[in-house]
């Protein structure tokens, strides 16, 4: 059995936001956060409904890319770990507690994201 270990990897990255600001300036980093709010609480329904697993896969993989793209290590990492579950064939009780993993990382990531991204 193949044990989540996204909890131990850096919750948020301030550095990557950072980054961004000298590179892209406030006010697109800015809109770049509020979309990953927005699409990142559509992905999670799709997990949370923990449908086919092509559909956990695509949820997956997109808030991996879209969460590392914020700084969100920890839930990129889970949904790295949820994602290779669905390729690689994992029964529905792996897959449940890969999605149960990321889901729980979710909330606290997003919290994290707010009081760090002024």
């Amino acid at each position: 059995t193949v044990v989540p270990t996204a909890s131990i990897a850096t919750l948020f990255d301030h550095s990557v936001l950072e980054q961004d600001r000298q590179t892209l300036g406030n006010e697109l980093v800015y809109e770049m956060v509020a979309m990953f709010y927005e699409r990142s609480a559509s992905l999670i329904k799709d997990i949370q409904v923990n449908g086919s697993t092509e559909t956990l896969e695509r949820a997956a993989h997109s808030l991996k890319s879209s969460a590392g793209a914020v700084g969100l290590i920890a839930l990129s990492k889970a949904c790295e770990e949820l994602e290779i579950a669905c390729k690689t064939g994992a029964d529905e009780q792996e897959l449940k507690s890969f999605s149960k993993a990321l889901l729980s990382i979710y909330a606290p990531s997003i919290d994290k994201l707010k009081v760090e991204f002024q």
